[in-house]
């Protein structure tokens, strides 16, 4: 959505733009399953127009659609469940998520800040906040100088995490430069590059 708004704004097509999500996961998923312990609802929005404050200047994507299917929300026979609940292939999921979900994102990372001569030391992380063991691998490779999270206290918001974290570090970031993380089932991946 910032991607989208931003080049609105780029083209001339609008000054401002309101992006907004928000994630009402608790109602989604099967409480049988391990990863149902550390979700959580969440949801922010920002308007995005001209300033010098928070600029967005470049993103990167990728996507890797033989995962398309792996992790999903469906029906999940047998679950107990009345409704759709997120849930992963058991082998290709635990696959893709060892194999792009880990190493997938720091990737991402270091080729956007290579493209425009920036350390990981330059810049403050926020990221996707599935568990701490996927935050810890991402901490480990990128080593960005603050990784900012919100995962002890509001939990996996999953695509409201950005938001929800930058809300509450509004203010306390000290570095020069800001990097944005997210990934979704599918497999996408996204990273921002806002200039604080």
């Amino acid at each position: 959505g910032a991607v989208l708004a931003w080049e609105a704004i780029l083209a001339g097509h609008a000054e401002r733009c309101l992006v907004a999500t928000g994630a009402a996961w608790t109602g989604n998923v099967d409480y049988t399953q391990g990863h149902s312990v550390c979700i959580g609802d969440g949801a922010g929005a920002t308007v995005l127009g001209p300033g010098e404050r928070m600029a967005l200047v470049d993103y990167a994507v990728d996507t890797f659609s033989a995962e398309y299917g792996v992790m999903s929300m469906a029906w999940r026979p047998g679950s107990g469940a009345e409704h759709p609940s997120y849930a992963t292939q058991p082998e290709a999921g635990v696959q893709a998520f060892l194999t792009t979900g880990m190493d997938g994102p720091p990737r991402l990372v270091e080729r956007l800040l290579a493209k425009h001569g920036l350390a990981c030391a330059d810049v403050s992380l926020v990221a996707h906040q599935a568990s701490r063991r996927l935050m810890g691998h991402w901490a480990e490779r990128i080593r960005p100088a603050a990784y900012l999270d919100t995962f002890e206290e509001w939990g996996n918001l999953t695509l409201a995490s950005a938001p929800a974290t930058l809300s509450a570090y509004w203010g306390r970031i000290a570095t020069p430069w800001l990097v944005v993380v997210g990934v979704g089932i599918g497999a996408h991946q996204a990273a921002l590059l806002i200039r604080v």
